[in-house]
């Protein structure tokens, strides 16, 4: 070994040793000159080839930094190299590639390189390094992160909003994907959290470690020099919003999670200013509409949710504080009808706010009311298609009752321009006194009276049907019979076609017949005829359905002997059901806070 060293021959092997030049050493060797003599030989060549090539002999026998970059063991450090490999490139050698790129190569060819590299970097990563040295396949790698580095940082945002559609293994989708942004120029902070938000907030949920980089991501935004008053004072970037709904309902969950997580402080942290970016005024109508159905959605979630008391928090702000809030409660007139449940808890919480509302507010909260009432009773008659959405109608209505009883409100029914049937609605809670006047009202005779007893017509009807799905129903069907006789002839010609539903309401009169009983009162002449029809067809009954006749009448007769136990033999069927069934509805009435029931079916 000596000897050959003194000879000057290279022992076997010696080369193999020779120290491995760094990626940071061989970017330093580049120089402008090496880099203009080789773009300027060989005009057949293609611009964008020749330019790799040139990077390719530059980075000979240099391994790629991207492993080692987005390696899941290194993934604590990434903020470390998120620079890299650009951080090692002179300036103007820089300048001088991207002046030559777009003067050689057209923008098509350049945006489709980028984003088949992105796909490209993915599977190299997923696939991990090369196992031996002098792999050819990899030669090109070291040049097409610098490539795809220098384009990133000279026109990031033509780039960056098509990011979204780069899928892959989520674990290394979200350091390649900060790197990505990483690249453009940190100083437009609106551009910088509109990336962050519609590319890494959708990946939040990947891992914790993937929640961490993401957080340091809009973390550094958010610590700039006056970062606050500049995102909100500019909170859309290109005519979109910075945080789009989605993202922003992620960042509410995740800021007031049923469960705490270790990461939950530090979105309480950043919370408040991505909130005011997100209703900062001048947004577009769209914006205000999407955001509104979004926390409507969530107020519907229950108050014990803490996201959907912020969410509640923030809706009524939209209505009340917001500098556009009349289309906000034009939008939310539309969603009425197809989020009862969620409207009938957002107008629970309008009312307990009543006294720090302004007069414009509670003017609109009233017309809401009204409105809501009317979708949720239209609703709530939808069980055959839709019995999910008659349901949440249901509860609106007896919430919504039980809320404006609870909290008081005669002011509600002594404004003015409030609709009359609104105003005996409101005034359910003293139905002993009104019930006289409110029941000749409808039987008046006048135009406005017919088309009311339609509408309660309609309302039983709707009601009796729902009865069979929904256990509500069946006390919510008496409603209309106290006000107009006709619903109950309609309830016996409905009678057989609805066995079932009309057997739930009887069996509502047993179980609460302690109370139905006390409040008897009135002209039973109506309940008499309908009842002692009911008994008929139940003594005639045969067949497939002759069960559920039998369970019916089975209700009828304890009601009966209830009714008179003393005296049962001398009474007939329809007497005794007359009384029962007139006591039903009074005690619903009375426990439900209804005295008149007159209310359109449909949204108008």
């Amino acid at each position: 070994m000596r000897k050959s060293a003194a000879n000057g021959k290279v022992p076997n092997g010696v080369e193999k040793q020779k120290r491995q030049v760094s990626f940071a050493e061989a970017a330093a060797n580049i120089s402008c000159s090496d880099l203009a003599d080789f773009l300027g030989k060989d005009a057949r060549r293609s611009g964008l080839r020749k330019f790799l090539d040139f990077y390719s002999k530059a980075f000979s026998g240099v391994p790629c930094p991207w492993y080692d970059m987005f390696k899941p063991s290194a993934l604590t450090n990434l903020y470390d190299v998120i620079h890299v490999p650009l951080s090692h490139i002179p300036d103007a050698v820089y300048q001088k590639s991207v002046d030559w790129l777009y003067r050689h190569v057209p923008e098509h060819m350049l945006a489709d390189f980028v984003f088949s590299s992105f796909d490209y970097i993915l599977n190299e990563l997923c696939d991990g390094p090369p196992d031996g040295d002098g792999d050819e396949t990899k030669v090109d790698n070291a040049a097409i992160f610098v490539a795809v580095a220098m384009l990133l940082r000279s026109t990031p945002h033509i780039y960056t909003a098509r990011l979204p559609d780069v899928a892959g293994d989520q674990k290394l989708l979200v350091p390649l994907k900060i790197w990505i942004l990483s690249q453009a120029p940190q100083d437009d902070l609106p551009a910088c959290l509109f990336s962050w938000a519609h590319n890494l907030v959708p990946l939040l949920h990947t891992d914790p470690m993937a929640r961490h980089l993401i957080l340091c991501f809009v973390e550094t935004i958010l610590a700039k020099p006056d970062a606050p008053t500049i995102l909100t004072d500019a909170p859309a970037w290109r005519g979109k919003r910075l945080i789009p709904p989605p993202s922003f309902e992620m960042l509410l969950r995740l800021t007031f999670p049923s469960a705490r997580l270790e990461a939950t402080a530090r979105f309480e942290a950043i919370y408040p200013v991505l909130k005011k970016v997100t209703l900062a005024p001048r947004a577009p109508d769209f914006h205000i509409r999407e955001i509104f159905t979004l926390c409507l959605r969530l107020a519907g979630e229950g108050i014990s949710n803490e996201s959907a008391k912020e969410a509640t928090d923030i809706a009524i702000s939209l209505l009340t504080d917001n500098a556009d809030h009349d289309a906000c409660w034009k939008h939310w007139d539309r969603l009425l009808g197809k989020m009862p449940k969620a409207s009938a808890a957002l107008v629970v919480n309008l009312v307990k706010k009543w006294d720090h509302l302004s007069p414009s507010s509670r003017k609109a909260t009233e017309q809401s009311i009204q409105k809501l009432l009317i979708c949720s009773l239209g609703s709530a008659g939808v069980a055959y298609s839709n019995p999910i959405l008659a349901k949440e109608a249901l509860w609106s209505l007896i919430e919504i009752v039980g809320c404006c009883k609870r909290c008081r409100l005669d002011h509600l029914y002594k404004i003015a321009n409030l609709d009359p049937k609104f105003v005996d609605f409101f005034r359910a809670n003293k139905w002993k006194k009104y019930f006289q006047k409110s029941s000749s009202y409808i039987r008046e005779g006048t135009p406005e009276s017919e088309e009311l007893k339609q509408d309660t017509q309609q309302i039983f009807t709707a009601s009796l049907k729902l009865a069979k799905q929904v256990k509500e129903a069946a006390k919510f069907a008496l409603w209309p019979l106290l006000d107009n006789v006709d619903c109950w002839k309609l309830w016996d010609d409905l009678y057989t076609e609805n066995l079932e539903a009309s057997a739930a309401i009887l069996k509502t009169l047993v179980d609460e017949w302690e109370f139905f009983s006390t409040q008897l009162s009135g002209d039973t002449r109506a309940l008499s005829k309908t009842l002692k029809s009911f008994m008929l067809k139940n003594k005639k009954a045969r067949g497939a359905y002759a069960r559920l006749y039998r369970k019916a009448d089975k209700s009828c007769q304890v009601i009966w002997r209830r009714l008179f136990p003393a005296s049962s033999s001398c009474l007939n069927g329809s007497a005794i059901t007359a009384v029962v069934l007139f006591a039903a509805v009074a005690l619903v009435y009375s426990n439900l806070g209804a005295t008149t029931w007159w209310t359109r079916c449909s949204c108008t």
